[in-house]
């Protein structure tokens, strides 16, 4: 294996986090962050609720701050109990009369954090526009969250959702950090430099995105940190079950949008055809694309090899990689910068033993290395693409031992109470880190 290809995996000494439990001081410390997110539970946010799961499971008490309830419907019993302790931003009459009382109280307060965070360099106006509106949401919940006892804020995404805990932190005199995914890193991109560098720490899942964000804020280096999310092996354990000279049955699982790259996998499809290899693909996932992706199935007559099935609950995510020969993931950038990270459904995938093919784009290549665990090719390369499926369908030995050596790599670096473990210490470090 390329030694530089992982080098990234091996930043921490695994055993050295397993080693070194918490003690109560810092459990409760820890019980005292608020997770800001903009809508929980997210059905799409399933590795940060994973996250949220396991510091449960270490005896932390999670608490999170969200804009909006957004799903009700099937979400494990820690989730649950998290969201009863959530707290909500009221609907508009209220959240407007929290508000306008909070600015009565603390006016000073109020108009010298107004001035900041207009004067801050917003992209654009609308930016400034939104700044704002996340100080108005700042000020309808800031006295619930000092009643709370909240004495640290950790914003996920580096969006509008960060703007919010920036403006939380200034109103309550306490530090924030923050999580930073693609989106916000690559697509949004408002005041990002000024965001990391009043965050206490920064994390993110893929280096790629740790050595954008140490070349935009150099003097932040020894905050912003690498963490990769994890998975629950015991759960994929208990669901996987080999399926032996599974040939040419593809798999992607994704939103409709732009950045998954569909429509290059879909001409893919259309070059095997050519080549007359049989093959048949099953794309998980909704979104704006749904239509303009059938429509270009039906001109291509490729109904017949390729299924659309829509929004989907895990169980069928679950049976469906369990069946399939290959995970595809052919991610591109889209029109706005907006690019995946690490999908984790490559994580999934990769630990049920399947080999992946990969875009080089983003944090991919550092988990799909080529020819170790997966093959990489070109973003919008639609024939290398066809080229790589070609490869593992003719050469179904190897297929098998890169989805073996996958399944090695995954489990060993992306256990979820080992990176849990590696941000609370993270988290633990920032609250105790003075200024």
């Amino acid at each position: 294996m390329d030694k530089n290809q992982i080098t990234y995996l091996k930043e921490i000494d695994t055993q050295s986090y397993q080693k070194q439990p918490f003690g109560n001081r810092d459990l409760t410390s820890l019980s005292r962050i608020f997770f800001v997110l903009w809508g929980f539970p997210e059905k799409t946010q399933t590795f940060i609720q994973r996250e949220m799961e396991e510091m449960a499971r270490l005896g932390v008490t999670v608490n999170v701050l969200a804009g909006s309830r957004v799903s009700k419907g099937a979400i494990s019993p820690t989730i649950s109990s998290i969201e009863d302790r959530t707290i909500y931003l009221d609907a508009f009459p209220g959240l407007i009369l929290n508000s306008i009382k909070y600015i009565i109280d603390n006016p000073k307060l109020f108009f010298r954090t107004l001035k900041w965070s207009i004067l801050l360099p917003h992209r654009t106006w609308w930016h400034r526009i939104r700044m704002v509106a996340m100080l108005i949401a700042a000020t309808a919940v800031a006295k619930k969250i000092e009643v709370r006892g909240c004495v640290y804020l950790h914003a996920h995404f580096a969006s509008y959702h960060t703007e919010w805990a920036m403006c939380l932190s200034r109103l309550l005199e306490i530090p924030y950090g923050l999580t930073a995914h693609a989106t916000g890193l690559w697509k949004d991109r408002n005041i990002i430099v000024e965001k990391i560098k009043n965050a206490r720490t920064a994390i993110t899942c893929t280096n790629f995105n740790v050595l954008h964000m140490k070349k935009l804020v150099p003097e932040k280096s020894s905050s912003i940190h690498l963490v990769h999310h994890g998975l629950d092996f015991n759960i994929v354990n208990a669901i996987y079950s080999a399926f032996e000279n599974v040939r040419s049955r593809w798999l992607a699982v994704g939103r409709l949008v732009p950045k998954k790259g569909y429509t290059h996998l879909i001409r893919a499809m259309a070059q095997l055809r050519e080549w007359k290899i049989d093959s048949h693909l099953s794309i998980l996932g909704d979104g704006h694309l749904r239509k303009e992706l059938q429509s270009e199935i039906d001109q291509l007559d490729l109904n017949d090899c390729i299924e659309l099935f829509g929004m989907v609950p895990q169980d069928t995510v679950w049976n469906e990689m369990n069946l399939c020969s290959s995970l595809i993931v052919p991610s591109v950038e889209d029109a706005h910068g907006d690019i995946d990270g690490i999908p984790n459904v490559i994580l999934e995938a990769m630990a049920m033993g399947k080999p992946v093919i990969g875009t080089n784009i983003s944090g991919i290549p550092e988990v799909v290395l080529h020819n170790v665990t997966g093959i990489i090719v070109p973003t919008r390369d639609f024939s290398a693409l066809a080229g790589a499926m070609k490869e593992l369908h003719e050469n179904p030995v190897k297929a098998g031992l890169l989805g073996k050596k996958a399944s090695e790599i995954v489990k060993e670096q992306f256990n979820i109470r080992t990176n849990t473990l590696k941000q609370l210490r993270h988290l633990l470090e920032a609250m105790n880190t003075k200024d």
